[in-house]
């Protein structure tokens, strides 16, 4: 009995097992990259992942805070069927209802839990075309290839007045706008760009999605032979709009930037990446090298380039290249859903985690409010007025707080560089008088008046030696 009692118990166990393996039969993990952030990511500052103005997809749907904009969106969605052609709203729909094939990879794109409602196919087609349709005029209307004059008598009906507070040529002056496109890059706050895809396609439009939202959001849009792969939503395109040049590979700083300073090392604005986005001012995450001057052959050679030529036993000067950032209630959220994008996403490409080893150099660098003085007067960094040098220093504390990043290539090699810079007599000599005397007014005035004093005494006794 016992024996049959153990065999029925595996055999139960088996089909449970067999039961849940076939559950998840049909693994999504490569399919996902709209995620919901964890609590253990969440708590640290939930606001950064909140919609202000505008929800975008499942997730936040139905937040009555966010009631407001769905007019705008209605209003987008009668301007988009009189924009393909006076196309009727029941056609539109059917467009993307009689697709299952699509719409499953529209929803496959959600990681779960998504409210029930929304794998109606009814409910998660309407909220499709609604939210696809405010996107898509939103953008199209940012720059002058598709839009026209004005809505007066003689446009066309999908044309939008001057004075449209969304969707308008001086909507940026309105002050929701820039609220909106804050909104657009929240990682809980997406849409599969297929979608737009697909609008176009309906309403015969070509349009280049990637280019387009680079431009809404100030990237540089770089020089290519050929189109680069459709972004898999807002927040990725605006990623990628911002890695794609520099040759940073992850290292940090093992010194903070004043004590750099001290020691003689340089600080300066890379020239690439931009300067600003109208959102958050944020440069190239990937423009930061670290180039030494060496005294042997009177050469630079940059850190991050593997150069065997470049003899590092005999660097004296080092300069290091960093993207201009302004700190502004925008770049915290900016940042960190950045990061947690870099965080959750493991689908089919190479895991990148750029931006979040960029947040992690400036946390080397940044340690005092000395730091952040010394990276403003070097034009790296800009906050406005309200946010002090020691809110500046807080801010990339608590957003490295609990994360851990991979083993990144050149982090030797930059702290054996920054030791043999640091640790050359001439360096630790400024760096050390810096440290003692660098404030101290009385100091300098002593020591300005014994260099007037040596002068003027040498120059007294050439002057008396006889015969001149």
């Amino acid at each position: 009995m016992e024996f049959m009692s153990a065999a029925l118990g595996e055999d139960s166990v088996k089909e449970s097992f067999l039961d849940r393996f076939k559950h998840h039969s049909k693994f999504l993990w490569n399919k996902q990259s709209i995620y919901r952030v964890p609590s253990s990511m969440r708590d640290l500052n939930n606001r950064a992942y909140q919609p202000q103005v505008v929800s975008i997809g499942p997730y936040h749907n139905g937040n009555s805070q966010l009631e407001a904009m769905e007019e705008h969106k209605y209003r987008a969605l009668q301007h988009f069927l009189s924009r393909a052609y006076n196309i009727s709203v029941e056609e539109l729909v059917a467009h993307f209802k009689n697709d299952d094939k699509f719409m499953e990879k529209v929803m496959d794109s959600y990681t779960q839990p998504i409210d029930p409602q929304w794998w109606d196919s009814n409910a998660s087609t309407l909220l499709t075309v609604l939210d696809g349709c405010f996107l898509f005029e939103l953008l199209l209307s940012s720059t002058s290839a598709y839009t026209c004059g004005g809505a007066d008598s003689s446009a066309p009906m999908w044309c939008y007045g001057h004075d449209d507070p969304i969707f308008g040529v001086h909507a940026e002056r309105q002050n929701i706008v820039p609220y909106v496109k804050l909104d657009m890059l929240l990682v809980e706050n997406q849409i599969p760009l297929i979608i737009l895809e697909r609008l176009a396609k309906i309403a015969e439009l070509e349009v280049n999605w990637n280019d387009l939202i680079r431009s809404f959001y100030g990237c540089r849009i770089e020089d290519r032979s050929s189109i680069d792969p459709l972004g898999l939503h807002v927040l990725d395109v605006y990623r990628k709009g911002r890695i794609f040049s520099g040759e940073y590979t992850g290292w940090t700083s093992p010194k903070a930037a004043k004590e750099l300073e001290n020691h003689g090392i340089r600080f300066k604005r890379s020239l690439g990446g931009g300067s600003g986005d109208g959102v958050a001012g944020i440069g190239g995450f990937k423009d930061v090298s670290f180039e030494t001057t060496t005294k042997k052959r009177g050469i630079d050679g940059k850190l991050n380039k593997e150069n065997p030529k470049v003899d590092s036993q005999i660097a004296t000067h080092g300069d290091l290249y960093l993207p201009f950032l302004t700190i502004d209630e925008a770049t915290e959220p900016i940042l960190l859903n950045l990061m947690a994008f870099e965080r959750l996403h493991l689908g089919k490409e190479a895991r990148d985690m750029t931006v979040t080893q960029y947040v992690f150099l400036m946390n080397s660098l940044i340690r005092s409010e000395a730091d952040v003085r010394c990276l403003r007067r070097n034009s790296i960094l800009s906050s406005s007025p309200e946010r002090s040098d020691g809110a500046v220093t807080k801010l990339f504390a608590d957003i490295t707080s609990n994360l851990v990043v991979d083993d990144v290539r050149g982090v030797g090699t930059m702290n054996e560089v920054v030791r043999q810079l640091c640790n050359r007599r001439l360096n630790s000599f400024k760096a050390s008088w810096a440290n003692q005397f660098g404030l101290d007014k009385r100091m300098w005035i002593f020591v300005s008046l014994m260099a007037y004093g040596l002068t003027f005494a040498l120059i007294n006794t050439i002057m008396n030696k006889p015969g001149i």
